[in-house]
């Protein structure tokens, strides 16, 4: 019942131009299975190494060396260190204190809404009992006003014992996401 036709020359350029730009692998070929082979057979390692001497603030030049004894490899390095950008909304400040959790939110990206400085994030809270039940998920879109959020709730109408918690954050201005998740006794 399909109906066979000819595939636009503009589509079949534009996937190899996102084949190639992402490091992919084009072939055109009636051969399924050698084009499969071929492409199984290229492959692309990278490793990162990271030096970082503990007196960072010397101005002492290090020069330092690699040796790799395999053929075919190449070797790149940056000339300046790059600057490392902070991460985006992070759960942060995990307590509990009997029956009540508390975290805060920070690092999320606060943009003008009607004048003011404001954020907006999504907290879901998932908790499973020891046999895996869900008894509480819940979640809420909130403004994130300040630089840091702190929320607290508390669980007095669960039973003593022990619980799996899953917290996962929503940054919805940059659709970045913190998931924090860890055995709790409540």
């Amino acid at each position: 019942d399909f109906e066979l036709r000819e595939v636009s020359r503009d589509y079949e350029d534009c996937f190899k131009q996102i084949s190639f730009s992402t490091g992919g692998y084009s072939t055109f070929s009636n051969r399924v299975s050698e084009a499969l082979q071929a492409a199984t057979e290229s492959e692309d390692y990278h490793y990162l190494l990271v030096y970082s001497p503990k007196d960072s603030q010397s101005t002492t030049r290090r020069d330092i060396e690699v040796k790799v004894n395999k053929r075919g490899v190449d070797i790149f390095y940056l000339k300046q260190t790059p600057e490392i950008e902070e991460p985006l909304i992070t759960i942060s400040n995990f307590k509990i204190n009997r029956k009540t959790i508390s975290f805060s939110l920070v690092n999320y990206i606060r943009t003008k809404i009607e004048g003011k400085l404001t954020g907006i994030g999504e907290i879901k809270i998932t908790i499973f009992d020891e046999e895996s039940n869900k008894v509480f998920d819940e979640g809420k879109i909130m403004n994130l006003i300040d630089e840091k959020i702190d929320i607290s709730l508390n669980f007095n109408w669960l039973e003593s014992g022990s619980y799996f918690i899953i917290i996962q954050a929503v940054d919805k201005i940059s659709q970045e996401v913190d998931v924090f998740s860890s055995t709790i006794t409540l």
